[in-house]
């Protein structure tokens, strides 16, 4: 939270997948309002096996669909005015 937002903004917000590792992920948010950062927020999260609770790599097809949405994305975006550009380990 860095600062306040009003029932009259307009905050626009976004959010990116910061690092896909094999185990975890992270993800990003940003809330703008006005050329302001209002919030930021960061959420790491795991794969987990639903039986028994355990963590798990990465599903192949995710990892593939990501890896697929990456490529297309470095074909089209300019990466040079990111805070971070996303990332993604085996």
């Amino acid at each position: 939270y860095k600062q306040p937002i009003k029932i009259s903004d307009f905050p626009n917000g976004k959010m990116w997948i910061k690092t896909m590792e094999s185990l975890r992920w992270t993800v990003n948010a940003e809330i703008v309002v006005n050329g302001k950062v209002a919030a930021f927020g960061e959420q790491v999260g795991i794969f987990v096996d639903l039986q028994n609770n355990k963590p798990i790599r990465m599903p192949e097809r995710l990892k593939q669909k990501y890896h697929e949405f990456l490529a297309q994305a470095a074909q089209q975006t300019d990466w040079s005015g990111r805070k971070e550009e996303p990332s993604v380990s085996a």
